[in-house]
């Protein structure tokens, strides 16, 4: 009874679990098509689902570039 007690009245086990950096596929990516779209707008939209994403930098080329359509396909 008394290790009952003692147990209970401890401190919780504190678990140091590491962060990993996952990516998500929370937000998708919008196709950018060159015409009467904004690419400003495109560009900070992207920049919001990378974020949300949790996209790293050294990724975002190539998440993004299957995304570009028509004549955006060719820079």
């Amino acid at each position: 009874m008394a290790q009952v007690q003692q147990l209970q009245d401890a401190p919780p086990v504190q678990v140091n679990v590491p962060r990993t950096n996952r990516e998500l596929s929370t937000v998708p990516y919008q196709d950018f098509y060159v015409g009467d779209q904004d690419p400003i707008t495109w560009l900070e939209d992207i920049e919001k689902a990378f974020d949300a994403n949790m996209i790293p930098d050294n990724r975002k080329i190539s998440v993004i570039v299957p995304k570009l359509r028509g004549p955006a396909a060719n820079w």
